[in-house]
């Protein structure tokens, strides 16, 4: 069998720089194709790749997931530069925060529910959406939309590959009780990361029912609790440190996050027709 390829959007920190670099320790010859909004991060990401492993195939492609002219500009040159995708993960995301809610932080922090509102930052966080250029709702567009858009412009491509894998990162945050089938973008609502979080679980289900006619699965991972630049935005930096012994026994770490993408991978080699 020919190298695998895999794109990777959000690819340039984080759960997503993760992946890439497992992707290449686990197989060499794998295509590695970063998708990013900032150009210059991304290319310090593949600098770093391209050290510690030198003679891997990595490059770049501009995404931004918000905005969908980029969603489809970087389609057609996926489309125009790949034979066909095997790995598509759709791992960027935004959780607009704007402030914090020290009230309910001490009320809780001693409570026996502490561990899940620290790790979900659910109701912790104060939260303000943007509305896009194209007239969505900024986190919806971001999370999601743009995704689901990227995800249909590749079908074709991904039909190519045998077993081709769609995985999406959802979230320990993602809340049926924040999600409103009438107001999908959450324009109303307080709790969009979470709203768009639940969403993606929504639209994995019914991409993979009509993707696997197509012989392409759909799934998402949890990663869990995973201390990235996102995750420090649920509490201030000196809050972190404070309550960082109470999690440390408890916490997942980025190698253990990485651990379930590649475990469903090997699931879903063995039981195709399984939705995760």
């Amino acid at each position: 069998m020919s190298e695998r390829v895999a794109v990777i959007t959000g690819a340039n920190t984080g759960i997503g720089f993760s992946l890439a670099e497992r992707l290449l320790t686990d197989e060499r010859n794998i295509q590695i194709w970063l998708a990013c909004r900032n150009v210059r991060k991304a290319n310090e990401a593949k600098d770093m790749l391209r050290r510690k492993f030198p003679d891997s195939f990595v490059r770049i492609v501009q995404l931004d997931t918000s905005n969908i002219g980029s969603v489809l500009r970087a389609a057609e040159t996926l489309k125009r530069e790949l034979r066909r995708l095997d790995l598509l993960y759709l791992n960027a995301g935004i959780m607009p925060v704007t402030g914090f809610d020290f009230q309910r932080f001490i009320s809780n922090i001693l409570s026996k529910n502490a561990f899940e509102i620290l790790s979900t930052g659910e109701a912790l966080m104060k939260q303000s959406d943007n509305v896009t250029s194209d007239g969505y709702q900024e986190t919806f567009a971001t999370n999601v939309f743009g995704h689901f858009v990227l995800a249909r412009k590749l079908k074709e491509l991904m039909a190519c590959s045998t077993g081709a894998k769609i995985i999406w990162t959802s979230s320990s945050n993602a809340n049926k009780r924040h999600f409103d089938l009438d107001d999908i973008q959450h324009a109303r609502g307080k709790e969009p990361y979470s709203s768009s979080k639940y969403l993606i679980d929504l639209v994995s289900v019914a991409m993979n029912a009509e993707f696997s006619q197509s012989g392409i699965t759909s799934s998402v991972v949890n990663p869990g609790l995973v201390l990235t630049n996102m995750t420090f935005s649920i509490l201030p930096i000196f809050l972190w440190y404070a309550v960082m012994p109470i999690l440390f026994m408890l916490q997942i770490n980025e190698g253990d996050a990485i651990q379930a993408y590649r475990s469903l991978i090997e699931l879903q080699e063995r039981h195709e027709k399984t939705v995760f």
